[in-house]
Order: structure tokens, then C-alpha cells, then sequence
């Protein structure tokens, strides 16, 4: 049975919330839809419960044509017993969810399917505000808010709660076909208890996350998926998103991610990985997997404050790429504490992107590194390794090991800026190659500092690179005060060329 509501919808003049419940039973659906220009009204609550026996009926609130949830107040409840269905509130048309607030709830026992929001053809969320509230049963499904075809999140506000008891999952926002998170705000929450999972915004096919604002909370422990994240697969696409890391919060905790898997891309967005809050707290992180692309992106990974904390991260695996992506790796902020950081493995590739490590302004904090393991390859990159501001805090610095290439790169590393500062350095170790790249190793910038270096280890070569080292441009700097190429082990020069220049 259903109830429709058409014309212009429900008007309460009454001072007093007035309740609406659709439910099902053995028999089949309950429903209650808006049709035309209806309009759910103010000072109205609408509930969508799910199945209460095996295989029978849930409640259905459906919105057709231009209709709009208005200002009214809307959830949708989880399947009450095993084998259940959850309520199901739909928007479909062009109709919007208006001002509306919803709140999708998680499964509550085994077998128990999530409530829905669901957002089909051209619909909108408009303003609204959505919860998806993670499981309370260990194993089940949180509740979701979903969006298909080309439907668009809009102005609306979004978040995904952590399941509430260990092995519950969290609360989802899901974008499928070709919709978009248009400019709405989304926020991932960490697991409520310790082995809870975090929420998740997922996006399909060839979703996009538009104008959107992201931001994925650290988890509280060390389960792979404690914290809030943001996953892109398929062709998706982050578009021109902004998206906020958070580190762990907890010894042993993982920070809030962004995944992108297949070939789906960072497009134009901008990413901002946070370090871990607390010592042995991992950081914030975006990953690359398969043949996803940095693209576009700008991605800023973060120094901890804490020490012992690791530093923000954006990594790379599989055959992905760093695109035209613009990257900075800044210092650790606290004694001992980790630098953020870009990771290169398997056969992944730093195309034409740019790289800034910066060293530290700490004593004792880490500097920023850009790292390249397995068969990994600089390829086009350039890379900018900054020496430290501060006595004993170390410099930018870009690594090489294993089998990893610097191929075409073009690499500057600069010497450090206040006495007994560490300067920028290239490190190749094992049996990694500088390729055909270019080298510039400046002098020490202050009296004290040290000098601008690359500097090869184990069995590495120099390949046909070619190097400048330039002399100090302050009086009494490292050694012998400039920039410099040194090889340790029974690493070799092979074909490279060297240019060295007097002190300024």
C-alpha cells in the first residue's frame, strides 16, 4: 500500500512535529511518495523501517518529479531480523532533497541489510543533511547514502560514521554511473570503538568527486581500515576536490586515506596528508594503485608534530603515476619526529611531476623525502631537496634502492641554511641507477651549514648522468664548502660527467 502525496504536499501549521511511518510486512511494501511539486514540509518526520520477517516487505518514501523532502527530517531503519531488507528512502526525477535532514542507519543483527538514501536520474541533495551511521552489529553493513546515473550531491553535507562495536562496518556515501559530489562537504569518521571499521565515500564507474570538500579522519588503532577514507575505482574521478588526511591518533593507528585503484584519477584535486598525533601513529595518506594517476593534483604531505609520529604520505604501486602532479614533502615539526614523505614501488613512475623535499626546522625532526624502491623510475620528474633550517635537523632528500632509476629526472639539492644544518641530498643505494639524469649539488648557504650532495652506495651507478657541483655561497661551510658527488663502496661513476664550479 502506498500513500501519495501530490498538489502542494503537507502543510503543518500545528507548532507540533508530526510523524510519518512507512513500513512493510509478510505481505509486501508500505509506502508513502511525493509526486509532482509536493513538498515534505517543516516540522515533519519521516521513517522508512525495514523488514521485520525473512523475505517480506520494507518501507518505502520515494520522491518523484520536482517534488522536495522540504525541511522535514527523514531515516531510514536496517532490517530488524535475519534475512531482512532495509527501509529505502528514494529520490528520483529531478526532485531534491530540498533542506531536508536523513539518517541511514546500519545493520542491527546477523543478516540484516543497511537503510538506504538513494539518488536516481538528475535528483539532488540540495542542502541537506545526510548520516550514514556505521553497523552496531559485528560483520553487518552500515547505512548508506548512494548516488546513480547523474545525480548530484550538491550543497549538501555528508557523514559517514565508524561502526559501533568491534568488526561493524561503517557508514558509506556511495557515487555510481556519472554523478557527481557536486560541492557538497564530506566528512569520514574513524570506528566508534577499538576494530570498528571507519566510514567511506566510494566512487564507481564515472562518478566525480566535482567541487567537493573531503576530510578522513585517523583511526584510534592498528586495523586496516580504523580509520575514514575516500576510495576512487573504475574511471572515477577526484576532479577538483580538496581532501584533508588525518594521521592516527593512537600508537599503532592508521590516518585517514584516499585510495585510487584501476584507472581512475586525482584529476585537478588538492590533497593535504596530515602526521600521525600521537608517537607510533601512522599518518594521513593517499595511495595510487594498478594504473591510476596523480594527473593534475596538488598534494601536500605533512611533517608530524609529535615525536615519534610518521609524517603524511602519498604512495605509489603497481604501474601508477605521478602524472603532472605537483608534490611538497615538508619536515617533521618535533624532535624525532617523521618527515612527510612520497613513496614510489613495484614498477610505478614519477612521470612529469614535481617534487619539493624540505628539510626540517626542528633539531632532530626529519626532513622530507621522495623515495623510489623495486623497478620504480623517476622517468620526466624534477625534485627539489632544501637543506634544514636549524642545527641537527635533517635536510630534503630523494632515495633510491634496489633496481629503482632516476632515468631523465632533473634533481637540485641544496645545502643547508644555518650552521650545522644538513643540506639536500640524492642517496642511490643497491644496485639503483642515477639513469641519464641531471644533477645540481649547491654549496652550504650558511657559515657552518652543510653542503648540497649526491652521494652513491653499494653496488649504484652514476649511469650517464651528468653533475654540477657549486661552490658555497657562504663563508666556512661544509668540508670543502661546496656542492658535492661522492661514491662509497663499489658503486661507479660509468658514463656520467661532471662540472665543478668555484665558491661565490
Amino acid at each position: 500500500m502506498t500513500l501519495t502525496v501530490s498538489g502542494a504536499g503537507i502543510t503543518n501549521n500545528s507548532g507540533t512535529t508530526q510523524n510519518f511511518v512507512a513500513a512493510g510486512d509478510a505481505a509486501g511494501d508500505g509506502g508513502i511518495a511525493f509526486t509532482n511539486s509536493a513538498t515534505a514540509g517543516s516540522g515533519t518526520s519521516f521513517t522508512a523501517n525495514g523488514g521485520t520477517v525473512s523475505g517480506g516487505g520494507v518501507g518505502l518514501i520515494e520522491f518523484f518529479n520536482t517534488s522536495t523532502a522540504g525541511s522535514g527530517t527523514f531515516t531510514s531503519n536496517a532490517g530488524t531480523a535475519s534475512g531482512t531488507i532495509g527501509g529505502f528512502i528514494g529520490f528520483n526525477d529531478s526532485s531534491t532533497a530540498g533542506n531536508g535532514t536523513f539518517i541511514a542507519n546500519g545493520g542491527t543483527v546477523s543478516d540484516s541489510n543497511r537503510g538506504h538514501v538513494d539518488f536516481f536520474n538528475t535528483s539532488t541533495a540540495g542542502n541537506g543533511i545526510f548520516i550514514s551511521n556505521g553497523s552496531s552489529f559485528s560483520g553487518e553493513l552500515g547505512g548508506t547514502t548512494r548516488f546513480f546515473d547523474s545525480a548530484t550531491a550538491d550543497s549538501g553535507t555528508f557523514t559517514a560514521n565508524g561502526g559501533t562495536v568491534s568488526g561493524a562496518r561503517g557508514g558509506t556515501i556511495q557515487f555510481f554511473n556519472s554523478s557527481t559530489a557536486g560541492n557538497g562537504n564530506f566528512t569520514n569518521n574513524r570506528g566508534a570503538v577499538i576494530g570498528a571499521l571507519g566510514g567511506r565515500t566510494s566512487f564507481f564507474d564515472s562518478s566525480t568527486a566535482g567541487d567537493g570538500t573531503f576530510t578522513n579522519e585517523g583511526g584510534v588503532d592498528n586495523t586496516q581500515f580504523d580509520g575514514g577514507g575516500t576510495i576512487f575505482l573504475n574511471s572515477s574521478s577526484a576532479s577538483s576536490g580538496t581532501f584533508t588526511n588525518n594521521g592516527g591518533a593512537a600508537n599503532g593507528a592508521i590516518g585517514g586515506t584516499v585510495h585510487f585503484q584501476d584507472n581512475s584519477t586525482a584529476a585537478n584535486g588538492m590533497f593535504t596528508n596530515n602526521g600521525g598525533t600521537a608517537s607510533g601513529a601512522a599518518s594521513g595518506n593517499t595511495n595510487f594503485y594498478n594504473t591510476s594517476t596523480a594527473a593534475n593534483g596538488t598534494f601536500i604531505n605533512n611533517g608530524a608534530a609529535v615525536s615519534g609520529a610518521g609524517g603524511g604520505a602519498a604512495q605509489f604501486l603497481d604501474d601508477s603515476s605521478a602524472g603532472n602532479g605537483i608534490f611538497t614533502n615538508n619536515g617533521g615539526t618535533a624532535s624525532v619526529a617523521g618527515g612527510g614523505y612520497t613513496n614510489f614501488g613495484n614498477s610505478s613512475t614519477a612521470s612529469s611531476g614535481t617534487f619539493t623535499n624540505n628539510g626540517a626546522a626542528v633539531d632532530g625532526a626529519g626532513g622530507g623525502t621522495t623515495n623510489f624502491l623495486e623497478t620504480s623510475s623517476a622517468e620526466n620528474g624534477t625534485f627539489t631537496n632544501n637543506g634544514s633550517a636549524a642545527s641537527g635537523a635533517g635536510g630534503g632528500s630523494t632515495v633510491f634502492l634496489n633496481s629503482a632509476t632516476a632515468e631523465n629526472g632533473i634533481f637540485t639539492n641544496n645545502g643547508g641554511t644555518v650552521g650545522d644544518a644538513l643540506g639536500g641530498e640524492t642517496d642511490f643505494f643497491d644496485t639503483s641507477t642515477a639513469g641519464a639524469g641531471t644533477f645540481t649539488n649547491n654549496g652550504a648557504a650558511a657559515s657552518g651549514a652543510l653542503r648540497g650532495v649526491t652521494q652513491f652506495i653499494n653496488s649504484s651507478t652514476a649511469g650517464s648522468a651528468a653533475f654540477t657541483n657549486n661552490g658555497a655561497t657562504a663563508a666556512g661551510g661544509d668540508n670543502n664548502q661546496g656542492g658535492a658527488t661522492i661514491f662509497f663502496d663499489t658503486s661507479m661513476a660509468e658514463n656520467a660527467t661532471f662540472l665543478l664550479t668555484t665558491v661565490v
